[in-house]
C-alpha cells in the first residue's frame, strides 16, 4: 500500500467517525429536548396544586371546604 492510500483511507475512517459523532449529538438533543417538555408539563401540574394548597391552609377554611380542597389537590396530582 502506498502512503497516498493509507492517508485517503484514514480520511474516510474521519469523516465516517465525524459523521456518527454528529448522528449521536443530535439524537442527545432531540432526548434532551423531549425530558425538558415532560418536565414542564410536570410542574404544569405541581405547581397549580401546590400553590392551591398553600392558599387553602392560609384562608383557613371550615373542615368541609378544607376537604373538598384536599381532594380536588390530590386529585391533580394523581392526574397529572
Amino acid at each position: 500500500m502506498s502512503s497516498a492510500e493509507e492517508v485517503e483511507k484514514e480520511a474516510c475512517l474521519e469523516d465516517g467517525t465525524k459523521q456518527h459523532l454528529r448522528q449521536l449529538h443530535s439524537i442527545l438533543l432531540a432526548s434532551l429536548r423531549q425530558r425538558e417538555a415532560e418536565v414542564l408539563r410536570f410542574l404544569g401540574f405541581v405547581i397549580p396544586a401546590f400553590v392551591g394548597y398553600v392558599w387553602l391552609l392560609r384562608v383557613r377554611p371550615g373542615p368541609r371546604t378544607f376537604a373538598a380542597g384536599s381532594i380536588g389537590v390530590m386529585v391533580l396530582l394523581f392526574w397529572g
